[in-house]
């Protein structure tokens, strides 16, 4: 008796008592606005939290042991990579005169060997740090070592210390200021124009053979860095120089076009959207007599 007493004094929310024989209408109009859904329904309506945590979970273990392959396979080779550097550490400061050598610069010496623990598969890393810490201890030099190349190589990819050795030979002939253009993608085609309206850059060093995109890259990674300015507001007098190199970024870069060409219905040319100079700054000169002489 006392539960159906509990039954009928259950009401709406109209404040409408219910009774126990009272009928639920299952065809209620389902347009209701949502801020009208109880409290109970919505903990039936619950999302499924259980399968997204255990989505979450399978994605992590997945990661995790991925991370756990790459790093067993470079614990497997751990060995050889500390004696290829310690060998080509000792080379460098055993050339060094006896009298020459100095205690290093604990502060250089401590953040260098904490990037280069992580970088020892990578030779290029390996050598630039190599040549760090020879000079670090080479009293002739010793001074020259700035604080910050450290953190400024961790930052170089493989493509930028080839591009960083280019240019630095390139100077060290007399070639103070290197040309450089930028380049566009000219066609007979409105569509194709407005696809590719963003320009490339182009160089010529000797012995240095790019692809036009990683050129960019690195080009714009230097400058962050601030190794290299690119001024595109002077340019060489010979100006001759300028159109000959956009002939030649024609000739290699035609192959490129052919798709495109063929996708648009139209002939594509390289064109020249800016000329300028590119040079090392005092940074990048003096991060290269450290690291790559």
């Amino acid at each position: 008796m006392d539960e159906e007493k509990n039954i009928t004094n259950i009401t709406n929310n109209n404040n409408v008592p219910l009774s126990a024989n009272a009928s639920i209408n299952i065809y209620a109009d389902t347009t209701e606005p949502l801020n009208k859904v109880t409290e109970s329904t919505l903990e039936v309506i619950k999302p499924p939290v259980k399968k997204g945590s255990e989505i979450i979970t399978g994605l992590l273990s997945f990661v995790n042991e991925t991370i756990d392959a790459g790093l067993h396979i470079y614990k497997e080779n751990l060995n050889y990579y500390k004696q290829k550097c310690h060998a080509k550490i000792k080379n460098k400061i055993d050339k060094i005169p006896k009298e020459s050598l100095t205690p290093p610069d604990i502060g250089i010496l401590g953040e260098t060997m904490e990037n280069l623990k992580y970088n020892l598969d990578k030779d290029y890393i390996v050598e630039l740090y190599s040549n760090i810490i020879a000079r670090n201890v080479d009293s002739r030099t010793k001074d020259m070592v700035h604080p910050t190349f450290v953190s400024i190589i961790k930052d170089l990819s493989y493509n930028d210390v080839v591009l960083l050795e280019a240019i630095y030979k390139y100077q060290n002939k007399d070639h103070m200021n290197i040309p450089i253009i930028s380049l566009t993608i000219e066609s007979n085609s409105e569509a194709m124009d407005k696809t590719f309206k963003s320009s490339r850059y182009f160089i010529e060093i000797d012995d240095y053979n790019f692809d036009i995109i990683e050129l960019g890259i690195s080009l714009e990674n230097l400058i962050k860095l601030n190794l290299i300015s690119i001024d595109f507001l002077h340019w060489l007098k010979n100006e001759s120089i300028y159109e000959q190199m956009r002939n030649n970024a024609n000739t290699i870069y035609k192959h490129t076009f052919k798709p495109l060409e063929i996708a648009y219905n139209c002939e594509c040319n390289v064109g020249i959207k800016e000329k300028g100079v590119f040079n090392l700054t005092n940074l990048g000169q003096n991060l290269l007599k450290i690291c790559l002489s």
